[in-house]
């Protein structure tokens, strides 16, 4: 089961709010020192999510899920909203990025940026498939530079955008619809050329929001309504308001 995608392939609107509990065991000793280690179980995560202008039908499959989830008891696939679903975003040599004929070189003293060279005599990409639900809106963004007129692809659910490098730092990207649960989203480097990024991010939304690290899940977890978690409220013709408690555990990948 699939946490639904709003009409406009949102997974949530804003307000919305995530919590994460961590497990701490504290010791004191006779004279007062007190010590404070992990617990060893994983952290518990949260969402808050409030809706309004809901249509019927959208409602309708939040309650439906409810219903079908036993109302707490069974998990489903739920992709955070607040998430960069990138793993490893600042690493393109981490093993859960592809590379298909180009290089990526750490950019001494610059943490996170790399250049991206591309050898061969023809068109080579570097990507990573990230979680999704079918008919989520997925954006990819980076920061390029490079030399001035060259050219680069940013790639993401079928899409595409054609970017002009400039010396200075621009802000990229892209946005499709995911058509399944996996989503490709690469920066394609022309036939002997290369290309300078940091800061990739994917995300459910229409444009990039302000960049943050990729989380190690990956965004994509197996959650659970919380006792009471969907409240409704009938607003107007067609017009619906609810609220959405989740649970779930980190580490817990659909």
């Amino acid at each position: 089961m699939n946490y639904p995608i709003l009409k406009s392939g949102a997974v949530a609107q804003y307000p919305l709010s995530r919590r994460t509990r961590h497990h701490i065991l504290q010791t004191e000793t006779p004279g007062g020192q007190v010590k404070r280690i992990h617990g060893g179980r994983t952290a518990e995560v949260g969402w808050t999510i409030q809706y309004e202008d809901l249509t019927d039908a959208e409602a309708g499959a939040l309650e439906l899920l409810f219903e079908a989830s036993g109302g707490g008891l069974q998990t489903f696939r739920f992709v955070d909203p607040l998430a960069n679903l990138l793993r490893s975003s600042g690493d393109l040599n981490a093993e859960v990025w592809s590379r298909a004929g180009v290089t990526a070189a750490a950019v001494e003293g610059e943490p996170g940026t790399f250049v991206v060279t591309n050898g061969a005599q023809a068109e080579a990409m570097v990507w990573q498939s990230v979680g999704a639900v079918p008919g989520m809106t997925v954006c990819f963004s980076c920061e390029v530079g490079g030399l001035p007129g060259a050219e680069v692809k940013l790639r993401c659910a079928g899409q595409e955008s054609l970017v002009r490098l400039t010396p200075q730092w621009q802000r990229v990207w892209v946005a499709g619809v995911a058509a399944g649960e996996d989503v490709v989203c690469g920066v394609a480097v022309p036939a002997a050329a290369s290309v300078v990024v940091r800061r990739l991010q994917a995300e459910n939304q229409m444009a990039p929001t302000e960049y943050k690290s990729g989380d190690p899940d990956g965004g994509v977890h197996q959650v659970r309504f919380e006792a009471g978690g969907l409240e409704t409220e009938i607003t107007g013709k067609d017009r619906n308001a609810m609220v959405v408690r989740l649970r779930g555990r980190r580490g817990s990948l659909a």
